[in-house]
Parts: structure tokens; sequence; C-alpha cells
């Protein structure tokens, strides 16, 4: 496990956290999935590419400019979405979340 995924994965295994949200190499968190607060725990860019490899690496396709927006699981079971450039205009955006607050289908794109 990459050592990016080994700091966030603290925060995840908080059952009181609902989504987690790195954008602009910050963490924020959601303990009721409509109030986010800031963390103190920051990445480099370098981390948040190691994040999103360690995430997706046992899928067929990887979010990359051609596949722009990804969805998949976490190895800590986690629906995770990744947003990555062009259409995330700041640099790559990953939200996870917990299943219990995923009511659509899993494949919706």
């Amino acid at each position: 496990m990459k050592q990016s995924f080994k700091r966030i994965k603290n925060i995840m295994d908080d059952n009181q956290i609902k989504v987690v949200s790195v954008m602009k190499n910050k963490v924020w968190i959601s303990k009721d999935s409509e109030k986010f607060e800031e963390t103190q725990m920051q990445f480099n860019d370098e981390e948040v590419y190691q994040l999103i490899n360690s995430i997706s690496k046992d899928f067929r396709r990887e979010p990359n400019e051609q596949n722009p927006i990804w969805r998949g699981l976490t190895p800590s079971g986690f629906i995770a979405d990744i947003v990555m450039p062009p259409v995330s205009f700041d640099g790559p955006v990953i939200t996870m979340y917990r299943e219990e607050l995923f009511s659509g289908n899993f494949y919706s794109y």
C-alpha cells in the first residue's frame, strides 16, 4: 500500500467520517455528507497522483486525460470518484464516500 493511501486510511477508518475529498492538495471530510471541514492533512502533487494510482491500480482503465471521469472502489471499500484535468481545471479531485451513502447505480457513468 502506498504511503499516501496509508496516510488517508487513518481518516477513512473513522466510522463517523462519511466522505473524504482531496482537492487542491488539501483533505476535506464530512461526518454528515453535507457540511465539509478541512483537515490538517495535505498532499503534494506527487502524493495526490500516488493516491490516484493506489485507488485505480486494480482496474482495467485508469483515470487520465482520455478518461478524466472515473469511478471505482478504494482498497478499504469506499466508493471513489476521480476527476482529472481537463475536466477538472485545477488539478485532480478525489472524492471517496461510504457505500451506504450511495443510493444510485454504482456504474452510473
